[in-house]
């Protein structure tokens, strides 16, 4: 009877130690999977087309290297704890001439989310001289640097209805390499992150001047060492020129045909589409204008501009911490049952 008692307390012993174990093992495994950025959305833009409608040229100022100004891909990702993150990629960051601490102050960076259909959003953009085509309206917007007016802030989170929250608490930039990555915390952004994978994105990169609205630099028809030169005097007489260098887009073709889609004789600014294009529409297209006649808009059919998910990715690190959590509880009961039988012996 000696033995089966202290069988017993050896067993009793070793489950709660294993139980109490596991409690505090399973609390570390769901902080840090609250705590893990996935990626929900990645695209890729064209190098070399940071030239606006197609023929726009770099401020000649000597920090604006060729590349500093060329969008080369962006990245969506969603942490359970925290809230969203996008990563903007350039070909080259160049100098923080300004010292801001955003990390970088030769480019303006603005994200535009359309983060559900059927709910309001606004078609406006904030200095770019372009509008958002109706399927794409967007519900929030992120804009940085913005010390400018009227913000005068690091960044900037715009939502449709006019709201303007300046450097949201919780919020942070920083540059790694040749991103930038911006964070914002989920009660910004909490009522459509459900809809996340569905989101569709307009993000535009134009050289920033903190002397001009909005920050955004000013054209020119000639080049010039603080402003966007070779532009069409044309564009700038009718006030239809946009003031963007790059856009997110699968290639430098949509780009071109999206910011020519301006009309001289109406006075109409350019309609950009949001990326992955929604299926069933067709990108904005160039009106052609002749001194007598006004050809109307053709439609062409785009092809889908599918999601770059990187769900195995995530798979994997549920696959890895499964089978990690697994393998430590062995060992944990393998060392209870150890401490246990210890425990026992020290008794007698």
């Amino acid at each position: 009877m000696k033995g089966v008692s202290t069988l017993r307390r050896v067993v009793v012993t070793a489950l709660m130690i294993t139980v109490l174990t596991t409690v505090f093992m399973m609390s570390l495994q769901t902080h840090a999977t609250q705590w893990r950025w996935e990626t929900v959305t990645s695209l890729k833009d064209p190098v070399g087309d940071d030239k606006g409608v197609g023929n726009y040229v770099y401020p000649e100022a000597s920090e604006f290297q060729k590349g500093v100004l060329d969008l080369t891909g962006f990245t969506a990702k969603f942490n359970r704890g925290y809230g969203i993150q996008f990563v903007v990629n350039l070909s080259k960051i160049g100098s923080n001439l300004r010292n801001f601490n955003t990390g970088f102050s030769l480019q303006e960076i603005q994200v535009y989310v359309h983060a559900k259909d059927g709910v309001p959003g606004s078609i406006n953009t904030y200095g770019l001289n372009v509008v958002v085509r109706g399927p794409d309206a967007w519900q929030f917007a992120v804009i940085a640097p913005a010390y400018a007016p009227p913000w005068n802030a690091a960044m900037v989170l715009i939502y449709a209805n006019g709201t303007v929250v300046k450097d949201p608490e919780g919020a942070n930039i920083s540059v790694k390499g040749n991103s930038i990555v911006i964070n914002i915390p989920m009660k910004y952004v909490k009522s459509w992150s459900d809809n996340m994978k569905y989101w569709r994105y307009f993000v535009a990169v134009t050289p920033f001047d903190p002397k001009e609205p909005f920050g955004v630099m000013r054209l020119s028809t000639t080049p010039g060492k603080d402003v966007i030169g070779s532009v069409s005097p044309l564009m700038l007489g009718a006030g239809v020129a946009p003031k963007i260098m790059d856009l997110l887009a699968p290639n430098a073709s949509a780009q071109y045909l999206m910011l020519k889609s301006y009309d001289i004789s109406s006075g109409s600014p350019a309609v950009v589409a949001a990326v992955p294009y929604a299926q069933s529409y067709v990108l904005p297209q160039p009106v052609k204008t002749t001194t007598l006649t006004v050809t109307k808009t053709k439609s062409t059919i785009v092809t889908h501009y599918e999601y770059s998910t990187v769900t195995t990715t995530v798979t994997k690190l549920h696959e890895y911490y499964g089978s990690m959590t697994w393998g430590l509880m062995g060992l944990v009961i393998f060392l209870a049952i150890v401490l246990a039988v210890l425990l026992e012996r020290s008794r007698k």
